[in-house]
């Protein structure tokens, strides 16, 4: 659709002239019309863009601690990718941010099942403790690994902790405190911003090239009309 697209702005700026010298359009109205469609097609392939490097580089993130760990990618991901896509469903952090928090769970933890099953708990207590999620995933962390002052923490957030020293037992602790958390604070404008950031990654990752090219045609068919306005100055009225 997009080579459609850029076909027809091609053919466009071809039979510009002919058009304004027949004075069937105000060029002027145009003019305008082709900068605010130029600077809204640009502003979304950068958002895009952004939002899908960002995706990105947590994904490679993750990968390089897996594999620190010993751990395939390329088996574990259909696995993990499916935890990560359930905690987007079911609260409001996007999936580079619960990527990231995966990441920390993963490699200090140093258990994959483990982590999978602290990603959400990290997604509730950040919900319902109103911490960062990657907060929350540090602070589960330090807290199955025995750190003193990450249970107490905890504690002050109302978990109580009744095994210190069982990683299980602590994760059902701040589950017993937590739970549904993650999912009561999500809001119909956070899933409408969801959808729109998750569209803005698949965009930017599949179509962010065209999406520029298709940019560029649009502005250099402005600067066309910008230039014909200025050698036919009768037609700009």
């Amino acid at each position: 659709r997009l080579k459609i697209i850029i076909e027809a702005v091609d053919r466009a700026s071809k039979t510009i002239e002919s058009i304004g010298r027949r004075n069937l359009i105000d060029m002027k109205r145009l003019g305008r019309e082709m900068t605010i469609t130029g600077a809204i097609v640009t502003g979304f392939a950068l958002l895009s863009e952004k939002a899908a490097v960002n995706q990105q580089a947590a994904v490679g993130q993750l990968q390089r601690s897996l594999t620190s760990l010993g751990l395939s990618w390329a088996e574990l991901r259909p696995q993990i990718e499916k935890a990560i896509d359930q905690v987007s469903k079911t609260s409001v952090f996007g999936k580079a941010e619960i990527t990231d928090a995966f990441t920390t769970l993963s490699s200090r933890i140093g258990d994959l099942d483990l982590a999978l099953r602290a990603l959400p708990a990290a997604a509730d207590l950040a919900a319902g403790a109103k911490i960062p999620l990657k907060s929350a995933a540090d602070m589960i962390a330090e807290a199955m690994g025995g750190d003193k002052g990450a249970i107490k923490a905890l504690r002050d957030l109302g978990v109580e902790i009744t095994a210190p020293n069982n990683p299980f037992q602590i994760l059902t602790d701040i589950m017993k405190r937590f739970q549904g958390s993650a999912a009561e604070s999500v809001t119909a404008l956070d899933t409408l911003k969801k959808a729109g950031t998750d569209l803005a990654v698949a965009f930017g990752t599949e179509a962010g090239p065209a999406t520029k090219m298709l940019a560029d045609n649009i502005s250099d068919l402005n600067k066309r009309i910008s230039d014909f306005m200025a050698a036919h100055p009768t037609l700009a009225g």
